[in-house]
């Protein structure tokens, strides 16, 4: 017989399940470190509020300063915190947060909602620890300037909103406090 050299189909076969798992494995490392990319991108977005706020009301120096929720209610007697994306009257250069990466949903022109891929932000009110004074479904207290919630949708999910995430992060909540301003604290793996 003559010598033939070559795969046979077993041979074959076991390759291409190799393979198949292989690609299977690399695909689920892939979007987990996706959905972890994505959260570190709103953490860092959360550090920007912060700072934005905290910018803004000490410019404010006591009067006209923010709280409240990005896209929500103000706290009572302050600004509402969409004024953090707006440029100042005497500087039409500059604004504390730029619209880059946020998604923007306006009704009209006074009412817009920004949020981060499905990511709520929350301007703390500076000047009290009571919840009930703080923004409503924020879990501000008074030693935080900012505070994100997970992204939280059922069924379908708004545009830019991963569903993975609202599963992962949603509930969850991550916050910055006075004490540290460049420190994210979290209830995510408590």
């Amino acid at each position: 017989m003559p010598d033939k050299k070559g795969f046979t189909l077993i041979e074959v076969l076991v390759v291409v399940v190799v393979v198949a798992i292989l690609a299977l494995l690399a695909f689920a490392s892939y979007k987990r470190a996706r959905l972890t990319a994505q959260n570190e991108m709103a953490r860092a977005k959360l550090v920007e509020v912060a700072m934005a706020a905290q910018m803004y009301n000490e410019d404010a120096r006591g009067s006209a300063r923010v709280a409240g929720g990005l896209g929500q209610a103000r706290v009572a007697g302050f600004q509402n915190a969409e004024l953090l994306f707006l440029r100042t009257p005497t500087d039409t250069s500059f604004s504390y947060l730029k619209n880059i990466e946020w998604n923007k949903t306006c009704t009209d022109s006074n009412s817009c909602v920004h949020h981060y891929r499905g990511y709520n932000f929350y301007v703390c009110n500076p000047d009290s620890n009571s919840a009930s004074n703080q923004p409503a479904g924020s879990g501000c207290d008074g030693k935080m300037i900012a505070v994100m919630t997970g992204p939280v949708c059922s069924g379908a999910c708004a545009a830019g909103v991963n569903l993975d995430a609202a599963a992962e992060y949603g509930g969850k909540s991550w916050w910055v406090s006075r004490d540290n301003l460049g420190t994210v604290g979290s209830n995510y793996g408590s």
